[in-house]
């Protein structure tokens, strides 16, 4: 692996898959700095914290947008009426709020 690419890493240019690969690399090179006993460089303890900060937040958007098209998909299939009763409860808790905070 060339480590110069996680010398000066720069995650926005890459997609999951890439800095996914970069991280498992990185995490190969410092596993065997570990067993040779010899200090992990700081610019790779850096590059492989940062790659799997930035997989994490780009993988929480994918599922943040799954759960709101299924929420959507839920949505279209209920019943009118179970909507109706929904948006009715709703109303009643925002009324009380409110009526409490005059």
């Amino acid at each position: 692996m060339d480590t110069s690419i996680l010398k000066s890493l720069d995650v926005n240019k890459y997609g999951v898959d890439e800095m996914v690969e970069l991280s498992a690399g990185a995490g190969l090179i410092i596993a065997h700095y570990e067993e040779l006993e010899v200090e992990v460089p700081d610019y790779l303890l850096s590059a492989r914290k940062a790659l799997l900060t930035a997989i994490d937040i780009k993988n929480r958007g994918k599922l943040e947008a799954k759960a709101k098209e299924l929420t959507a998909r839920i949505d279209a299939l209920t019943p009118a009426g179970t909507k109706r009763q929904q948006l009715q409860g709703e109303l009643a808790k925002l009324t009380k709020k409110l009526a409490a905070a005059k």
